[in-house]
């Protein structure tokens, strides 16, 4: 009788395995390549009100010009673009300590900003080709040539408040194939903001921050938001997020404040 109760269990779970593959499969989705992308503001300074997109909504060229254009119509023209190489939504969730440990999370410094920011602009979703276009939108909007630059070499720059400037930092990105692993790269990375901040802030500028990337570092697979929720909930691996998800998200009208959150506090917050 045990034996064969514990054959019944077995099957019933090969049965949802398979049900759940084949239910994945077909929810399955075609997706463009996407980047996130985060804007802020020194201490101080706020951006305007946006309505952000809704969620599963891929940014293009248009609405991210747009975007930008309402943004740098308040906030400080000083603007620093921080552009990786290659980045994606998964870089955060697998390197920002959003599992439990923020204390080994990748981007301590870009947390802090967006934390200190009033009012940061989050989109976990730019479609490829709008975000590999952001330095041509941005210096239209400035009217002013990008100027390529190191922490180093902004130390010995005198910038001033009232004329626009547009500050590029070209930032790597590794797949952990090289010498340094991937998390070390996003780290590096991050202690470049961390600089580059600190430096702004010496020289009391005010300044508008951009942190996006050329292209995706993954590929992108769309899943059903429900049946990918329903797949976590049914692993036990999630249950928190699961919960947060379907019964709080009704009560957060800003899309763009759950991802802010997810990406500073962590799911272990939720």
């Amino acid at each position: 009788m045990a034996a064969e109760r514990r054959m019944r269990m077995i099957s019933g779970r090969g049965c949802v395995s398979v049900f759940l593959a084949v239910l994945c499969t077909f929810s399955v989705g075609t997706c463009d390549e996407q980047v996130p992308l985060m804007l802020w503001t020194s201490e101080g300074s706020g951006l305007p009100s946006q309505a952000v997109p809704a969620a599963g909504h891929i940014v293009g060229v248009t609405q991210l010009n747009s975007y930008l254009e309402t943004a740098l119509g308040s906030a400080p023209r000083n603007v620093l673009l921080f552009l990786q190489d290659k980045m994606s939504i998964e870089d955060f969730t697998m390197y920002g300590g959003a599992f439990g440990n923020k204390h080994d999370s990748a981007f301590p410094n870009l947390e802090g900003a967006l934390l200190s920011s009033p009012s940061p602009l989050v989109l976990p979703a730019v479609a490829w080709p709008a975000s590999s276009a952001v330095i041509g939108q941005l210096q239209d909007q400035l009217d002013t040539s990008p100027l390529y630059m190191e922490p180093e070499t902004l130390s010995q720059l005198r910038l001033n408040a009232s004329t626009p400037a547009l500050l590029v930092f070209r930032l790597p990105y590794s797949t952990g194939s090289d010498l340094m692993s991937a998390k070390e790269v996003l780290n590096g990375n991050d202690e470049v903001i961390g600089q580059v901040m600190s430096i702004m802030k010496s020289q009391s500028v005010p300044y508008t921050a951009v942190y996006t990337a050329m292209r995706p570092s993954r590929v992108s697979v769309c899943l059903s938001m429900s049946v990918c929720l329903f797949v976590c909930h049914i692993q036990g691996k999630s249950l928190r997020l699961f919960n947060f998800l379907t019964l709080n998200l009704s009560d957060v009208q800003d899309q763009s404040k759950v991802w802010t959150h997810l990406l500073i506090q962590g799911f272990s917050t939720l």
